[in-house]
């Protein structure tokens, strides 16, 4: 390596030029050093600092490294370094470089990586917004980790250098303790407070966030960078009570955030007047009053009467007219499967199944007579328009029921619908003379018809009123006595 070669040149220099056993100068040591393994002791005079090696060499006759240079080609030792000054061709070196400079590892102009004297605090007040900012440089030979982006209140932001004790800062700062969250940190930061700016500052165009603060009325924020070597004053506006301009006058987020009365307004016309106050709308303060309208049903107040709806049809009384309420007769099934949208009806009756719910059906019976007028809205073999047939019923709703028709026993049920005709206690099903009453069933001639109403008893093909024996089969009616009863049955 090219470090290796040149320390060796300078120890065999050394070595060569003092013979002897000369004692070192004050502030040298003398060291034997093995030349290439060879068993060769040389004695040689090294400079040995007093003081504990820091990686910055502070002795006055330190040489300084300030020859300008535009590329690493420029420079005896291939790398030209970036300060805040400006370029600079750096140096090798094993642990010291002058004030200001530390030795690091980095690779120069050619494929080799050796140690050069770097800057030590490169952004040191560079204006910044986050520790990125300072830790990487445009054009820098190293990164340099550890330093801060500080705060200095409503100013702005500025880079701090990491530094274990104020000796690792440049003349005029102090290394301190500062707060980054939850952490700390030791930083260079300048004595007097105040950040001056540098070269390299302005030539990269380094900025903060910076603020202008007008205490309750509110604080804004803007830019501040280095300018013809000084810092910017912050170009954030002065914050204002809010106005209505379209502006964040207070600089609070939100534009023309107008607050208290803004004075009270109202649109007229023949529909009605709506109040409302005189509002910021797109920067111009305009009256925020609705324009009346005709009523609609929508569940808005148009007219701006106070009421909604109001000339609507509300079934339920529920606030919501029909026109926006889900469920108009409130019965717990939402109008679109209710078969009774406006009338109450949980059970959904529909006697004619014709999708239209009894309780809200004008003809239950379909019989084409509205219920009002049908004396059984729930027969369709009764109305007004009906004939009277013997069924029970009033068919033509004029009050008798199955008038004309026969009722034998008078009980007031014809006798279609009576089960007993003849009112003698037995059933017409069962009852052998079921027009007349008969309770001994007598039936002489067998013919499951009584005698009381069988026309011919003894079934002689004579019929009882002129039978001189009804009771007794006597077809040639024998009366030999002529006394009118017939021989067969004249004792």
């Amino acid at each position: 390596m090219r470090v290796f070669s040149a320390w060796m040149a300078l120890v065999v220099s050394v070595a060569f030029g003092g013979c002897g056993d000369t004692a070192a100068p004050a502030g040298f040591t003398d060291k034997a050093v093995d030349v290439a393994g060879a068993g060769i002791d040389i004695k040689v005079t090294i400079d040995t600092p007093k003081q504990e090696t820091t990686g910055v060499d502070d002795t006055e006759d330190q040489e300084q490294l300030d020859e300008p240079c535009k590329e690493n080609s420029d420079c005896e030792f291939d790398l030209c370094v970036l300060t805040s000054e400006g370029s600079v061709c750096s140096k090798f070196c094993v642990t010291e470089c002058p004030q200001g400079f530390t030795c690091q590892t980095v690779s120069g102009g050619g494929a080799d990586t050796n140690q050069y004297c770097v800057p030590r605090h490169l952004s040191l007040c560079f204006p910044c917004d986050e520790d990125k900012d300072c830790t990487t440089v445009p054009g820098a030979a190293i990164a340099y980790q550890n330093t801060r982006c500080i705060s200095y209140g409503d100013s702005g932001s500025f880079c701090g250098g990491d530094c274990a004790k104020d000796s690792d800062c440049p003349e005029t700062y102090k290394c301190e303790e500062r707060e980054f969250g939850d952490t700390k940190a030791m930083q260079c930061v300048p004595e007097s407070g105040q950040c001056a700016c540098s070269p390299l500052a302005e030539q990269i165009g380094a900025t903060s966030t910076c603020w202008v603060d007008a205490g309750e009325v509110g604080k804004c924020s803007g830019k501040t960078q280095c300018t013809g070597g000084a810092l910017t004053a912050c170009d954030a506006q002065e914050p204002s009570a809010e106005l209505c301009d379209g502006v964040d006058n207070d600089c609070n987020g939100i534009t023309d955030d107008l607050s208290g009365d803004a004075g009270s307004c109202a649109e007229t016309n023949e529909w009605g007047t709506c109040t409302g106050v005189n509002a910021c709308i797109g920067g111009e303060p305009q009256c925020d009053a609705a324009t009346p309208a005709i009523d609609a049903c929508d569940g808005q107040d148009n007219d701006c009467d106070g009421e909604t709806d109001e000339d609507f049809l509300n079934s339920d009384d529920d606030n919501l007219a029909d026109c926006i309420d889900p469920d108009d007769d409130n019965d717990l099934l939402n109008d679109e499967v209710d078969n009774c949208d406006t009338v109450p009806n949980e059970d959904q009756a529909d006697f004619d199944l014709d999708e239209k719910g009894d309780a809200c059906d004008p003809d239950d019976d379909n019989d084409l007579t509205p219920d009002e007028a049908d004396c059984d809205p729930f027969d369709d073999t009764v109305s007004p328009d009906k004939d009277e047939i013997c069924d029970g019923k009033d068919n033509n709703c004029n009050g008798p029921v199955d008038e004309g028709s026969l009722d034998t026993d008078q009980d007031g049920d014809a006798d279609c619908v009576d089960d007993d005709d003849d009112d003698d206690g037995l059933l017409d099903k069962d009852d052998n003379c079921s027009k007349v009453k008969n309770v001994d069933q007598l039936d002489t001639d067998k013919d499951l018809a009584g005698d009381a109403c069988d026309l011919d008893d003894d079934n002689d093909g004579v019929p009882d009123g002129a039978d001189n024996c009804p009771l007794v089969s006597n077809a040639g009616q024998e009366d030999n006595d002529k006394d009118k009863d017939g021989d067969l049955c004249d004792y």
